[in-house]
């Protein structure tokens, strides 16, 4: 692991950072592409006063930890100072066969149950979390002349 945090510029070095679990402070606004990885490890994030943007698309920053092939949680503790996080997204998944939408957990930051976040000096702009549609109900058209 480095000595102190790696510098990031661009979404893949964050993304990269993220999955190496190192502290992170960025050098640059960083637009979105794709979701983030789930920050698992207990780092640092110094936004150095600049901006995450979800690009209206996509979550802020997923923080959480599972044992590998369970459901079982781990503590993670993240500490984030000096970012905006703006125009992130979270939106829950559509309902199927007559079924409620998925709740839309976290636009700017989810933070799992075993989580803590520690945030200063972080501005949250234009942030959403949506449900998911629900389904329409479908009836069973049935018989012989072509329901359908």
């Amino acid at each position: 692991m480095p000595i102190g945090p790696t510098i990031v510029t661009n979404e893949t070095e964050l993304r990269t950072a993220i999955l190496n679990g190192e502290d992170i402070q960025f050098a640059n606004d960083i637009t979105l592409t794709a979701d983030l990885p789930a920050i698992q490890s207990s780092i640092t994030i110094d936004g150095a006063g600049f901006t995450l943007n979800g690009d209206n698309t996509y979550r802020g920053l997923f923080i959480g930890a599972w044992q590998t092939g369970t459901d079982t949680q781990i503590a993670v503790s993240v500490t984030i100072h000096d970012l905006e996080i703006e125009n992130a997204v979270a939106i829950g998944g559509n309902g199927a066969d007559g079924g409620g939408g998925g709740a839309g957990l976290g636009g700017a930051i989810f933070v799992a149950n075993m989580a803590t976040v520690t945030v200063s000096d972080v501005s949250l702009v234009g942030n959403a979390a949506m449900g998911g549609d629900g389904s329409a109900i479908i009836s069973n058209p049935g018989g012989g002349g072509g329901g359908m």
